[in-house]
């Protein structure tokens, strides 16, 4: 239902956090797709750095405050993975 309101920003907390890989993929590629489709926003608060893809904004946060901040790079997200 979230989606079909077509709002402007939409906001997801561990939205992929109790599903096996394969609905984890398809979760993930219905909001990729339906994003740039629309070309609205969406904030993920997320563990899972599956998630993550090139060119996504990244905002880690400790303690409360912004520990880092950057563009995701195919580089980074490789080094995330080993």
């Amino acid at each position: 239902m979230g989606l079909s309101l077509q709002p402007e920003i939409f906001l997801a907390n561990e939205p992929t956090a109790n599903l096996d890989v394969e609905n984890k993929r398809k979760v993930v590629k219905l909001l990729h797709e339906y994003f740039t489709f629309t070309k609205k926003a969406i904030v993920v608060v997320t563990h899972d750095i599956f998630m993550i893809k090139p060119n996504h904004k990244v905002i880690i946060l400790k303690n409360g405050t912004i520990h880092k901040d950057f563009v995701m790079t195919n580089y980074d997200l490789k080094r995330l993975g080993e």
